[in-house]
């Protein structure tokens, strides 16, 4: 079948990051129509999840960039009522992330600042992992690339800090994403 002729334009992937493997182990098909085909879920501008996980982006990169509360909250408008509202059983509401931010602040905040240096906030990485280099997974010839959300500096430690937007952080949280791509890359 020529794919061309309904408009598609098959293309192959060159650099692999970890959603698309992530992707690939969830769904071989899904990965070959998102990843292969570019076909994107019609759904995808209206999934609350995906729109609170990127408010609470915003939110933590206002925040890091002055320590400014009010800059920060201000980062939230406008709000998507029609989408995070009172309405919604998992309470993705403004207010609740206004409480999350607050204890955000109050947990975090408590570190000496001047220990825990920012470098770099939403920093793209692009890694290549040769099949002779020694790296965690016994050089395993991939590329990861990606971004991460943070990278900081506490005392001579530098470390990448990924924001979670789950309800899931329990007991098993770590056990459910052990092999997932997202972690160990």
């Amino acid at each position: 079948m020529n794919l061309e002729q309904y408009g598609l334009n098959p293309r192959p992937v060159e650099v692999f990051d970890a959603s698309m493997l992530s992707t690939f182990a969830q769904c071989p098909s899904k990965f070959y129509l998102s990843h292969i085909l570019g076909l994107r879920p019609k759904m995808d501008l209206g999934n609350p999840n995906l729109m609170w996980g990127t408010k609470w982006h915003d939110l933590m990169y206002a925040w890091w960039a002055d320590f400014n509360p009010e800059a920060a909250l201000a980062s939230l408008e406008p709000w998507p009522e029609y989408l995070l509202n009172a309405d919604d059983k998992k309470g993705r509401t403004k207010d609740r992330m206004v409480l999350c931010f607050e204890k955000y602040i109050e947990k975090w905040h408590r570190l000496d600042l001047k220990q825990m240096e920012v470098l770099r906030r939403e920093q793209y990485f692009d890694i290549e992992c040769g099949e002779g280099d020694e790296c965690p997974l016994g050089g395993c010839g991939l590329r990861w690339c990606g971004r991460m959300d943070k990278l900081v500096r506490v005392g001579t430690h530098l470390g990448p800090v990924d924001y979670k937007t789950t309800g899931a952080l329990g007991r098993h949280y770590w056990e459910r994403y052990k092999y997932s791509f997202q972690i160990p890359g």
